[in-house]
């Protein structure tokens, strides 16, 4: 089986699993897609959400982390999608997460850089979320 087809089975299936709300489940299923594509910012971004829902704080700010240090790269969701950006802001609203329950005196700043990007949005309901966790 192709290394790419069998991350993006990986990646789908944990991607179902985050969504019935099996985290631990769908770390697994994430973690193995990671190791076959470990440059995939779409992956490591559905894997810092299933760590930060399982409250696996340092893992998600890690995969986070990452995802920001690659912020210069679009993210490709399936095998033959053209990579788009639309993914990326999300990354600063769940590192905003993150953060917040590590108790890090900064989390407010990931909010923001949310919100510098959607935060005029009216029907982003996650905008709206950053916007009640920073006091505005």
């Amino acid at each position: 089986m192709d290394q790419g087809f069998e991350a993006y089975e990986y990646y789908c299936r944990g991607h179902e699993l985050l969504e019935s709300r099996d985290f631990r489940a769908a770390s697994v299923a994430l973690e193995r897609a990671k190791r076959l594509e470990p440059n995939k910012g779409s992956i490591r971004e559905a894997l810092g959400r299933a760590y930060l829902a399982a409250e696996q704080y340092p893992q998600a700010d890690s995969e986070f982390d990452r995802c920001l240090k690659r912020r210069g790269e679009a993210f490709a969701l399936g095998l033959d999608e053209e990579p788009t950006y639309a993914y990326f802001p999300p990354v600063l609203y769940y590192q905003g997460r993150v953060r917040e329950a590590l108790k890090s005196t900064r989390f407010a700043d990931s909010y923001r850089a949310y919100l510098s990007l959607r935060g005029k949005s009216k029907e982003d309901a996650i905008a709206a979320d950053a916007r009640k966790r920073v006091g505005g």
